[in-house]
């Protein structure tokens, strides 16, 4: 029996209120199109995520002629920690970088909220902003209260956190970069940069080699900011969201109204 195209995505599906899955290769022929669409039928999924390789045309091109829909460019860049850029960062009054505890989660989740709207789930109309900004919201507060992250930095400014960076420890003796975020009223200050220099400080300590993260094609300042600390880009994929026609939407969940 062949492999099935795609897996659902059980987490994603009871957040969004709708059965979520992902394809599994990020190359499409026309026979593995139609047996991706067919699975989507069977499986009655309502929303499917297909990240596919931004250099290949016949896949990007059969992806546009099935309704799938453009949501965002995923930039994956890399850095070996023994090679980065030292650099101090300016050390201003008021300014302390810390654990996150859940004490934080007041301010972090609303900041959350705010910070993260280039990400595919704001840019695809289908998804009601309330959803997407409640995703980063549980998000960053997974991070702090679970294993969902090994480590939430936050930036404390005269006394209440102001930004955070959260960090994984990942099986290939590398580390990656979660979240980042900065409030709006902490911007302009140097508090990314100290915080993505805190955070490969850590990821040095507990052995890592090399460090990741994964970025939006329409952020540039995120772009800016993880160059300037050594990173180079990987690879680049096309990130499509596909909505097969059952009349269903996330806006019609009951799921919303539940959370």
């Amino acid at each position: 029996m062949n492999a099935p195209p795609a897996t659902t995505l059980a987490w994603d599906s009871d957040f969004f209120g709708c059965r979520v899955a992902r394809a599994d290769s990020s190359r499409l022929t026309a026979d593995s199109l139609e047996q991706l669409l067919q699975w989507c039928r069977t499986e009655r999924v309502d929303w499917l995520y297909f990240l596919a390789d931004s250099d290949d045309r016949d896949t990007v091109m059969l992806a546009e002629s099935a309704g799938f829909h453009f949501v965002d460019v995923r930039l994956e860049l890399e850095l070996t920690l023994a090679t980065r850029p030292r650099r101090q960062a300016a050390e201003r009054a008021g300014v302390r970088i810390r654990p996150a505890t859940a004490a934080d989660l007041g301010a972090l989740r609303p900041m959350a909220a705010d910070v993260h709207t280039d990400s595919r789930y704001f840019f695809d109309a289908r998804v009601p902003t309330e959803r997407a900004r409640a995703l980063y919201e549980t998000w960053i507060e997974r991070s702090v209260t679970s294993n969902f992250a090994n480590v939430v930095l936050v930036a404390e400014v005269d006394g209440a956190a102001a930004a955070y960076i959260t960090g994984r420890l990942d099986r290939d003796a590398s580390a990656s970069i979660g979240l980042i975020g900065v409030g709006e009223p902490a911007r302009g200050l140097g508090i990314g940069t100290a915080l993505v220099q805190a955070l490969l400080d850590w990821a040095e300590s507990q052995g890592a080699a090399r460090a990741t993260v994964v970025t939006q094609g329409r952020n540039v300042v995120a772009q800016r900011l993880y160059q300037s600390a050594g990173f180079r880009t990987r690879a680049a994929f096309l990130w499509y969201h596909f909505w097969p026609a059952r009349g269903r939407t996330i806006a019609q969940s009951p799921a919303l109204s539940a959370r």
